[in-house]
């Protein structure tokens, strides 16, 4: 399937999930930014330390100061707080991925994953352990690694019943030849992971944010081509045509 099959797909997934999936990703993002702005608080006295450190090593003084125990705790209740997103994200994805295929959906569903919230961190902290340690190894084999599971969280959406290990092998089994197909995608949305990092730019924000329910959807449209997913109305046409031949 080419990048134009996609874009056609992904027009046709969200004609199915209609006006209500931006709404719903209004209420994502603002779960998102307010769990941001709190870790941002958290880790505030990490950085003054930091700050501190920075000054003593530039005057020479090398009796540096001892780390508050506050700005220790708060880089950890950060760290909590992004796990707790990384639920709400698992949510989200596996929202998109039934309103892709026309199912009925609404902003409850974000907490849907918290079922399952363990399998999600254990996901999240084994696929960033591993991605990392294989990026100090010539960036490439990260790279691999993290395009392998990419689609772990779409597995766990449909099978809730899997193991963490399981959804990871799973992803790993479906992107076996597509992992060059899923670069391509990512290629084509460059632009607006561009604008995503450019926050100075008001307008950008605005952007990113109009498209990302897309985007959602255009992933969700690559997972349902691998594992050969098909819209039932559309399945049920073609064997109607194919008896009156």
């Amino acid at each position: 399937m080419d990048l134009q099959e996609y874009r056609q797909k992904t027009r046709e997934a969200a004609l199915r999930a209609g006006p209500g999936l931006m709404k719903v990703f209004a209420v994502y993002a603002g779960v998102l930014a307010v769990l941001n702005l709190l870790g941002y608080f958290l880790e505030t006295p990490m950085y003054e330390w930091m700050m501190h450190v920075r000054e003593y090593v530039q005057a020479g003084n090398m009796d540096l100061p001892p780390l508050p125990s506050r700005a220790s705790q708060g880089v950890l209740f950060s760290w909590l707080l992004s796990l707790l997103g990384r639920v709400v994200t698992a949510g989200w994805v596996a929202l998109t991925l039934n309103a892709s295929r026309g199912g009925e959906y609404s902003w409850h569903d974000l907490w849907g994953s918290f079922r399952n919230f363990w399998k999600v961190i254990v996901i999240t902290v084994v696929g960033a352990v591993c991605c990392t340690a294989g990026a100090w190894f010539f960036i490439f084999p990260g790279i691999w690694l993290f395009y392998g599971w990419r689609l772990s969280l779409h597995v766990l959406a449909e099978h809730p019943d899997y193991g963490p290990i399981q959804c990871m092998r799973q992803s790993r089994r479906l992107m076996t030849g597509e992992r060059m197909n899923l670069f391509r995608l990512d290629l084509s949305c460059i632009l607006l992971y561009v604008l995503a990092a450019l926050p100075y730019f008001f307008t950008s924000g605005i952007l990113v944010l109009w498209r990302m329910p897309t985007l959602a959807l255009l992933y969700a449209v690559f997972y349902n081509r691998t594992v050969y997913w098909q819209d039932p109305e559309a399945g049920k046409a073609q064997q109607e045509g194919n008896r009156d031949d």
